[in-house]
Formats: C-alpha cells, sequence, structure tokens
C-alpha cells in the first residue's frame, strides 16, 4: 500500500491485489491467472515452465521474547563486520549471499526465531539452514549467559564489597558473547 505494490503474498499461497482488496482473495487469484494465461496465450504448464526454480529450508529458534533485540543485534553486528554479505535489516536479519539468502526474524506471537533459506538448489538452502542450526546454538549459550548476567547484576548492586563493577561484568560477557557468535559466522563465509 505504501509502496504502490502490485501484489503482496504469504509462503501459505495467500496473495493479495491491493487494486481490488487488501487481504488475500482466493477468487481473484484464479481471475488472475486466467487473465494471463489469455493474454499470454499459453497453456498455464508452460507459463510455470518458465519461471525460476528455487528451493527453501526452514526452521525455528527458542529464544525467549525479552532477549530477541539483542540476539539480532549481535548477529547483525557480526555479520557487517566479519562478512562482505549484503544485509537487509526491514524485517529480522536477512543475509544475502550470491546464491541465495537466509532469513533470521523474531516472532511476534511466540518466543522463537523463524529462519527461512531460499536458493538455487535444495543442497544450497539446507546448507543454510545448518548455518542457522550451528548458530541455534550460540543463540541458546548467549540465552544461559544472558539470564546468569542478570542475576548477578543484581546480586552485584546488592553488595558493596565487589571486586569488578556491574559495567565490568556485562563487557566481558558482551565479548564472551562475540566470540561465541564469530564461530558460527565462520561456518556461514564456508
Amino acid at each position: 500500500k505504501d509502496t504502490d505494490g502490485l501484489f503482496g503474498g504469504e509462503e501459505n499461497g495467500g496473495l493479495i491485489f491491493p487494486d481490488f482488496v487488501y487481504g488475500r482473495d482466493a477468487v481473484m487469484t484464479v481471475a488472475k491467472i486466467l487473465e494471463i494465461v489469455a493474454t499470454e496465450s499459453k497453456p498455464l504448464s508452460e507459463l510455470v515452465s518458465e519461471l525460476p526454480v528455487y528451493y527453501a529450508s526452514k526452521m525455528k529458534i527458542e529464544c525467549p521474547d525479552d532477549e530477541k533485540e539483542f540476539v539480532m543485534s549481535s548477529i547483525a553486528d557480526e555479520i557487517k563486520t566479519t562478512t562482505d554479505f549484503e544485509l537487509d535489516l526491514t524485517d529480522g536479519v536477512k543475509i544475502l549471499k550470491e546464491d541465495g539468502w537466509v532469513i533470521i526474524r523474531p516472532s511476534g506471537t511466540e518466543p522463537i526465531f523463524r529462519c527461512f533459506a531460499e536458493s538455487d538448489s535444495q543442497d544450497k538452502a539446507d546448507e543454510m539452514t545448518e548455518w542457522v542450526e550451528k548458530i541455534k546454538t550460540h543463540i541458546s549459550y548467549m540465552s544461559d549467559v544472558i539470564t546468569a548476567v542478570k542475576g548477578q547484576a543484581v546480586n552485584l548492586s546488592q553488595s558493596e564489597t565487589t571486586s569488578f563493577t556491574v559495567t565490568e561484568l556485562v563487557k566481558r560477557i558482551d565479548i564472551l558473547m562475540k566470540h561465541e557468535l564469530k564461530h558460527a559466522i565462520i561456518y556461514l563465509k564456508v
């Protein structure tokens, strides 16, 4: 609507034609397909065979809602500083490679990230999902560390005899998490 898109859609097949209605409409979708068949004077099978073929892979990663923003910014920062991949941060972290892409986006309704990869072969799409599987371990680790830091910060703020400050603790944890994330990013580069 805001960018005058011709149509929109979702993976489940629902299409939106904004000139007609701002909602998914199956009857309108069938009408548009018939219009294209009539205009192009080709059978539907031929039209479909002209389309590029892409393969997809997807998965979910559990992550508490209050940690999603930190995880997303950590992944984006690490990709920016350690790779030359193009990033799109419109709706999560989308990493664009020459042979495909993977997006890691937080769910607005569940304590998870949804991860989708797409490429010109199933093997490549699966490889990108495997990278997400590897980063899943690091996200879980980060989540455990964040929980521990929150507990330590409370304990430290109540104690007058500490050898280091809460700020120093957070800096140490940040360094540790960046080190862990680098191991996952190295896999994506390969």
